[in-house]
């Protein structure tokens, strides 16, 4: 019963998402059918999702071999599972509501000015610039998009509302929020702090010189790595970053130097929090 009891009740961060233990426990595609539960996993070239609808006693399992196909595997399951839940029960499916419609207005430019700067999020980070009466979003993938401001106090594109961008302090954090079929963080703001000429010097490649001469990533191609074998310590938009490859685009960490020899890793959630360590 613990697995299947949200773990993470009370904390602002965490917004909509339910955890239990090992279980996720919402989903927007599938929170009309009742209590549910599901978990995925990835390896090399490897995908899959299983997803439970607790008070129908329906389950089902995707598996793909394809290092590209989370988004398939899941939406294929989601599918199945509406389908048998119909046959079933009679119940149809519901569309997953998104954040209600909010008209346009005018913000004041220095309140857009603001919001303007780095946001350190999964990926590496977004950059948000105050434009004439809108906001410019970037995100990590180079691509940019305008916003509009809400009466809602959220931002949005000028042609939809589907996904709604709000600003907010949450747990003394400056954080970027998502709306759309739930709620969630996109990233965290970061004032970038000036590197050292000492920092500047090791600007540069780094590969791994003591990996086992078993390893897996030793025998097959680059692209199915499991591991990223080099990094690349780069300044980029005034900031320290780790640039490495792990099957796909190039994932990027945020670094704020403690010194001349300790780093953080800015952001919140997974693999961020911790720390760079230069030894010589």
């Amino acid at each position: 019963a613990e697995m299947l009891t949200r773990q993470n009740e009370g904390i602002p961060l965490d917004f909509s998402w339910s955890q239990g233990l090992m279980w996720v426990l919402g989903d927007p595609e599938l929170d009309y059918a009742g209590r549910l539960c599901w978990h995925n996993g990835a390896s090399i070239v490897f995908r899959s999702h299983l997803e439970i609808l607790l008070d129908h006693q329906l389950g089902v399992v995707v598996l793909s071999n394809s290092g590209t196909a989370g988004v398939v595997v899941q939406e294929i399951a989601q599918q199945a599972l509406k389908l048998a839940l119909k046959e079933k029960t009679g119940i149809e499916p519901v569309e997953p509501p998104g954040p209600p419609y909010s008209s346009q207005t005018t913000w004041p430019q220095e309140e857009l000015e603001a919001l303007a700067g780095i946001y350190v999020t999964g990926g590496g980070y977004d950059i948000v610039k105050a434009m004439p009466g809108a906001l410019e979003w970037t995100g990590s993938t180079g691509t940019t998009q305008r916003l509009v401001s809400l009466e809602n106090g959220r931002f949005a594109s000028p042609d939809s509302q589907e996904f709604q961008i709000e600003f907010s302090e949450v747990s003394e954090r400056d954080v970027m929020i998502g709306h759309r079929t739930r709620t969630g963080l996109v990233g965290e703001r970061y004032q970038p702090v000036p590197l050292s000429p000492v920092w500047r010097d090791r600007l540069g490649k780094y590969e791994i010189f003591n990996l086992d001469p078993l390893d897996c990533s030793r025998f097959v191609p680059e692209e199915l790595h499991i591991v990223s074998l080099s990094i690349e310590l780069v300044e980029r938009d005034g900031m320290l970053i780790i640039e490495y490859t792990i099957q796909g685009p190039p994932g990027r960490l945020v670094i704020e130097p403690l010194g001349d020899t300790l780093g953080v890793i800015r952001g919140l959630g997974k693999d961020k929090g911790g720390a760079v360590q230069i030894v010589t």
